[in-house]
């Protein structure tokens, strides 16, 4: 529908696709600690879609409101979870002129047995396209054990999943679409998405082409 309007809009006036759903996850289990039950919920946001005239936001919750976002150390002292990763993802907003916001990544290893697991996402297929030229985001993905042997993707809809003391769950949201010609971003732009590693050199060449890479890195080398 969305994809529709914007044929009919001002090209100043669009915007790129967003995160379309938040990811909403849920570790539930024993509390040896407190000798009691315990249930944390936790709603993650994605990338905004990025403007005519400016990038997308990263991390944001775009259609949901009144979501957690709760801090490290309060988690770690509520529950048995380790809080192992909350950060943004590399190369999850779409390139463009201007870059679709960033997704975010959260990983948490849990501590006790017996830890069950679920959760209720989308966008693990379909991406959030970008207009006017502008690329596709990343999709998002729920890892268990990730960067081990027995990494493991699970379903955007997974439920009950028993996890035992030591493993981890990393969930991956979705950035957003960008906005116009990768190949008029600005070099400057270019060179600090490197700098912060907000994108990776190989996908950088793959959106914004080799030449312009090398150009950005010299001149940031030299800013």
């Amino acid at each position: 529908m969305f994809g529709a309007l914007y044929q009919a809009m001002p090209e100043e006036r669009v915007m790129a696709s967003c995160n379309d759903s938040t990811s909403a996850v849920s570790v539930s289990g024993w509390h040896e600690g407190r000798q009691a039950t315990y249930v944390y919920p936790e709603s993650m946001g994605g990338g905004a879609g990025a403007f005519a005239d400016r990038d997308g936001m990263d991390a944001v919750h775009v259609h949901t409101v009144n979501s957690t976002n709760l801090p490290a150390e309060a988690l770690e002292l509520e529950y048995p979870l380790l809080l192992e990763e909350y950060c943004l993802v590399p190369d999850s907003g779409g390139a463009g002129r201007h870059r679709g916001g960033m997704g975010m990544a959260r990983q948490i290893r849990v501590r006790e047995d017996n830890t069950t697991f679920s959760a209720r996402s989308d966008a693990h297929i379909v991406p959030a396209p970008g207009v006017a030229g502008g690329k596709s985001s990343n999709v998002t993905r729920i890892l268990r054990n990730p960067r081990t042997a027995g990494e493991e993707a699970l379903h955007s809809k997974a439920s009950g999943l028993i996890l035992n003391k030591g493993e981890t769950l990393r969930v991956e949201t979705l950035g957003g679409g960008g906005f116009g010609d990768p190949g008029e971003r600005p070099l400057s732009a270019l060179a600090q998405d490197l700098r912060e590693e907000k994108i990776t050199k190989a996908a950088a060449e793959r959106d914004y082409g080799a030449d312009r890479v090398r150009e950005a890195l010299a001149l940031g080398e030299t800013a």
